[in-house]
């Protein structure tokens, strides 16, 4: 069934999320232009990225592109070759309050009835225990992502993190605009742990992996931004799957001995008819040790340990925060120096 799945465009488009030039090099097929809707989608969330960015740009707020129609340019001359259905956007966290400011003036509203919260003390814990605001716009059906971290589990301290993506920027000129954007190795690192933490239940991440590695990457560079980031595990995750797919391997080896869990999960993950929602015991006692066994860095697993079962609910309740947020900002900050 797997086999026959996967040489199925619409299982492909829908499952997978893959474009349908995309699902052409996929299939060695030539039938893009039959699905011109799909292309005016995309054009349209380019005409939305360049709109929102300019606003950005106009209210002094910094900002750099991750993922999106700009990583479609880079990987494919074109922004329109990668299905996104959403816009990210990467800020400092100083920015915070000015970008909601902004993103409500524009029409936008938080998602799942969230409340930006008034008092400092939760704006800190809301955005040391998660990564990202979403914002969605009912006219034009859109939403944007803003992040003040790529991911919620680092394994790294918050001041490494800043300063790695600082040492890692670079810019690309796109309609008359220039926009900072991560330099190719931290970009390829990123696509990889965004893979890994959504446990590759996608194909498209690792398409656009296999597509990174026609790219000229530093090897070097990379290899210690993996190092940094601890994500050794998760570049032989990769490896085995880009073999098995793609009969391609990235220029770095990682972990030669991972554990097997993370490859059986993942495997049945990707070969799933769809996309399986975690709600039964197994599933979430199968997810909770797979994000266990990600990383075998003791700030990582901390990280993790401390974000689950920190619920954004804690921050609406006052004592509760109070109480939670000392002893855990100490922790963080002065044993385990993240």
């Amino acid at each position: 069934m797997r086999d026959t799945l996967l040489k199925d465009r619409q299982y492909l488009r829908k499952r997978h999320r893959l474009s349908h030039q995309q699902i052409d090099t996929w299939l060695g097929e030539n039938r893009s232009t039959e699905f011109i809707n799909d292309k005016l989608k995309q054009l349209e969330l380019v005409r939305q990225f360049l709109n929102i960015t300019d606003k950005f740009g106009n209210k002094g707020i910094p900002f750099i592109s991750i993922k999106g129609p700009l990583l479609s340019l880079r990987l494919y001359g074109d922004p329109t070759v990668r299905i996104s259905c959403d816009i990210d956007l990467l800020i400092e966290k100083k920015y915070l309050d000015k970008t909601v400011a902004l993103m409500l003036s524009e029409g936008y509203e938080f998602v799942d009835n969230f409340v930006w919260p008034a008092e400092n003390y939760k704006q800190e814990i809301f955005a040391l225990n998660y990564h990202h605001i979403v914002f969605y716009s009912r006219i034009l059906n859109l939403r944007v992502e803003i992040h003040w971290v790529l991911t919620r589990i680092l394994a790294v301290s918050m001041k490494t993190f800043k300063q790695i993506i600082a040492d890692n920027l670079t810019t690309i000129r796109y309609a008359n605009r220039s926009f900072v954007v991560l330099n190719k190795e931290t970009e390829l690192l990123y696509l990889l742990i965004h893979g890994a933490n959504h446990r590759w239940k996608r194909l498209k991440w690792l398409v656009d992996i296999h597509e990174y590695l026609k790219q000229e990457i530093d090897v070097v560079l990379l290899n210690k931004l993996i190092g940094q980031f601890k994500a050794s595990r998760i570049i032989a995750q990769a490896n085995f799957f880009l073999d098995k797919y793609f009969q391609s391997q990235l220029p770095v080896s990682g972990n030669k001995r991972i554990p097997k869990r993370l490859l059986i999960f993942t495997d049945k993950n990707i070969e799933n008819r769809e996309i399986s929602l975690i709600s039964s015991l197994e599933d979430r006692l199968n997810n909770f040790w797979y994000f266990w066994l990600l990383s075998s860095n003791i700030n990582y697993k901390l990280n993790w340990f401390i974000v689950t079962i920190a619920r954004v609910g804690n921050v609406y309740n006052i004592k509760v925060a109070n109480v939670f947020y000392r002893p855990y900002s100490f922790i963080k900050r002065r044993i385990f120096n993240v």
